[in-house]
């Protein structure tokens, strides 16, 4: 009986203190330092780079999807959009990095594709491809690769970003040059941590509206239904993130109404996009 009522006040504890609105994009500014590098975190003056940095949950301090990631553009003369990049996140322990070889192990790729570089000073960022589910107790490690474009000139041309210095070990280690990049590519420590910025939810998209949309009951006894409420949402994806991060669910093409049998207890976490990617909606619903 009295594990019963534990459960149940857990849960409503859970319903108070996670629901947040289907709609609401929440941007966590990690790093205000005004140190400025060329070579942290998108190098353009070499046809390949790496950067790779811890950042601590107590600089975050937010849980949830993340939607958006972004680092803070200086200047820079050249606005070519910046090819072939890739961002890895994944939770970790460490709180430093050590020199090392390059290595995807335990990553979740969450974005490929250009690299915005417009002109001026400002953050830089993209939305994720797919959901990450940040835990909020773990710190969070960022992998970003730009595989080959050919190198521009160095300063006034090349873009250069803000960084914070860290004055507690080297949370960054990083590799820029003309070898391609492989598992044997040498990454070197710095303490140089790019100013970054992190958006739990949605960003730059045309939000659907949640009068159109029900995920019910919610919480759940393991059935969960999501319902759109008129045709005018179509060729949708649903993708479904369990609270340790792992995707238990996707489907390109969601009918108007879709039932999932048999949950196992927890926080799960949605998102659904249309087709042409102009439309997109995340929330959270819990199985009791």
């Amino acid at each position: 009986m009295i594990n019963l009522m534990m459960k149940k006040s857990f849960t409503l504890l859970l319903i108070v203190c996670l629901q947040i609105s289907l709609t609401q994009a929440q941007p966590v500014v990690v790093g205000t330092g005004t140190g400025i590098s060329v070579f942290s975190p998108i190098n353009r003056s070499y046809d390949y780079c790496v950067y790779e940095v811890i950042y601590l949950a107590t600089e975050i301090n937010t849980t949830g999807p993340i939607g958006a990631i972004g680092f803070e553009r200086v200047d820079g003369t050249n606005t070519d959009s910046i090819e072939n990049v890739s961002i890895y996140l994944k939770h970790t322990t460490a709180s430093t990095l050590a020199a090392s070889n390059f290595s995807t192990t335990g990553y979740a790729l969450v974005f490929q594709g250009k690299w915005p570089n417009t002109t001026g000073a400002g953050w830089r960022e993209r939305l994720t491809d797919s959901a990450f589910v940040y835990n909020g107790t773990d710190n969070l490690q960022v992998l970003i690769v730009k595989d080959y474009q050919l190198a521009i000139a160095n300063t006034p041309v090349t873009p250069r970003w803000y960084y914070t210095n860290s004055t507690t070990g080297d949370r960054a280690r990083r590799y820029f040059g003309g070898t391609p990049i492989t598992t044997s590519t040498s990454l070197t420590t710095t303490s140089f941590t790019s100013n970054c910025r992190i958006t739990f939810g949605t960003v730059g998209t045309v939000e659907i509206s949640p009068n159109r949309f029900s995920v019910y009951p919610n919480p759940s006894k393991g059935n969960i239904n999501f319902k759109f409420a008129d045709a005018t949402i179509n060729n949708t994806s649903l993708e479904i993130i369990n609270g340790v991060g792992q995707r238990i669910y996707f489907n390109e093409n969601v009918p108007s109404i879709l039932t999932l049998n048999h949950l196992l207890a927890g926080i799960y976490f949605y998102s659904i996009k249309a087709s042409h990617g102009e439309e997109y909606l995340s929330g959270k619903f819990i199985v009791d």
